[in-house]
């Protein structure tokens, strides 16, 4: 009877000492329950590894993509923000901070228009763009006589509900201050008495304002694109000779001479 009592209690399964339990794999016959509960948890096990493994890739690709993004953008000269539905700054590189004369740290959540460019309100491309759902750009002129070409670009996701608003900001006030001159010295030019004409480096005629086309009778699509020796009379000494007329520019910085119509 002790002998029988052994020998259940040696099939016993537990916790306690001697106990076995369903992973003990040299005791599990293959193809029980068990077995195959077994297999499918480590198949499970197996493709949770491979999908994390999957995942960090991901993830770090996706920084190097933001760190990426982040260096392209500080590389910029022009103002670059992006802004939410509430107008308020979510990404800026660092052109933005420096017009706005603080710290890239400090932009983030504020107005815009209380940052860069400092306006009363919004500018009102940001409406628009957003009613119409297309790009728009508008022309902003700020109290210091700065000038910027505002280009807003809504950005909507997959369902058609806005995201954010990415503002591209180009500095103009350059350009629009010498198109202002040339508007000014193109205008002089046409009412000066005296006849005017701009050459090239080639000496050939590129401009000839109305005192010219009066005083030698030339109408202006007549001599641009001609050589200033189409200037020179009959019989009339080499003064405008091109080859001459470089010579001295190149030897002195300029010419003077005489042309008789």
């Amino acid at each position: 009877m002790a002998s029988r009592t052994s020998r259940l209690a040696g099939s016993r399964t537990g916790n306690g000492p001697g106990a076995r339990g369903p992973a003990d794999d040299a005791d599990t016959p293959p193809g029980s329950p068990v077995a195959r509960k077994l297999t499918a948890l480590e198949a499970e096990c197996a493709a949770l590894r491979v999908a994390l493994q999957d995942a960090d890739r991901n993830r770090r690709k996706l920084e190097q993509i933001g760190h990426e993004w982040v260096t392209a953008l500080d590389a910029l000269q022009d103002p670059v923000f992006i802004h939410d539905g509430e107008l308020r700054v979510v990404r800026a590189n660092l052109a933005y901070a420096r017009h706005a004369g603080v710290d890239i740290r400090d932009v983030i959540g504020r107005p815009y228009w209380e940052m860069f460019p400092r306006l009363s309100g919004p500018l009102p491309s940001c409406a628009r763009a957003r009613e119409h759902r297309q790009s728009i750009q508008e022309l902003v002129t700020l109290d210091t006589g700065e000038e910027f070409v505002s280009r807003a670009h809504p950005i909507y996701d997959a369902a058609g509900n806005f995201l954010y608003s990415i503002h591209l900001l180009h500095d103009v006030t350059a350009q629009r201050r010498a198109e202002a001159e040339n508007r000014v010295l193109g205008a002089a030019l046409r009412q000066a008495a005296e006849a005017v004409v701009v050459l090239d480096a080639g000496l050939q005629c590129t401009y000839a304002n109305p005192a010219f086309s009066r005083l030698f009778g030339y109408k202006r699509d007549d001599i641009v694109g001609r050589s200033i020796a189409v200037l020179q009379g009959p019989g009339q000494r080499d003064d405008l000779q091109p080859e001459l007329v470089a010579q001295r520019i190149n030897a002195s910085g300029s010419w003077q001479g005489e042309a008789e119509r």
